[in-house]
């Protein structure tokens, strides 16, 4: 099941790719959200699932034909292989099967890929401390990123700034990111750490602010 939606203010919202969608942020969230969490879902898996996120009243869902190519721009063919725990270091592989088991009791996916493993495996120094789900989506995005020879600025001064770890890594992220010296990494991969250490920022939710900037 999706997990709670991101609430905050309408606004302009640029996707994981930095396009600007025609549809609801909030919408825009959460079906990246579920694509990432679901990486074996055909679109009309998708939707039936986005049909059951507790949006807002008033809140209108795009037809799925209007989804279709932001879903094809995430849904990046992955043709690495399947990976096994033969393949990776010791070390690595507790990781990768945790996650390998929370996808599997979300979405019942049974099996990694090497590539989705690799970025796991990649990232895991650097984000010991964030949650499974965070973590996920952050490899799936950067997997996806470098499927399509797309630039990772954003997502590796975000790992660097690491602003999940404190409120005052949380300020000193949002003032980077304000003074323009970072650009902000898309709200799939921080949207739900907000309640872990933003709560109150500048008295609007960190997606708010986002959202408000764009």
């Amino acid at each position: 099941m999706p997990e709670g939606r991101v609430q905050g203010r309408s606004g302009k919202q640029s996707d994981v790719n930095g396009k600007q969608r025609r549809y609801d942020p909030l919408v825009q969230i959460e079906f990246e959200r579920l694509v990432a969490d679901n990486p074996r879902t055909s679109l009309l898996g998708i939707y039936t699932l986005l049909e059951q996120v507790p949006f807002p009243e008033r809140t209108k869902l795009p037809v799925p034909r209007t989804l279709r190519n932001h879903y094809n721009e995430l849904h990046v063919p992955d043709h690495s292989g399947t990976w096994s725990m033969a393949d990776s270091d010791a070390d690595d592989i507790p990781l990768i099967v945790e996650t390998k088991a929370e996808l599997n009791r979300r979405s019942g996916v049974t099996d990694l890929t090497f590539d989705e493993a690799k970025w796991l495996t990649k990232l895991r120094l650097a984000t010991a401390d964030m949650p499974i789900w965070p973590r996920w989506r952050l490899a799936w995005l950067c997997r996806v990123r470098e499927a399509r020879g797309q630039p990772m600025e954003d997502l590796e001064l975000f790992v660097g700034y690491a602003p999940w770890r404190s409120s005052r890594k949380a300020t000193e992220y949002q003032a980077a990111v304000g003074s323009g010296r970072v650009p902000r990494a898309p709200a799939l991969v921080y949207a739900d750490l907000e309640t872990l250490t933003y709560g109150s920022l500048e008295g609007l939710s960190y997606a708010e602010l986002e959202r408000l900037d764009c």
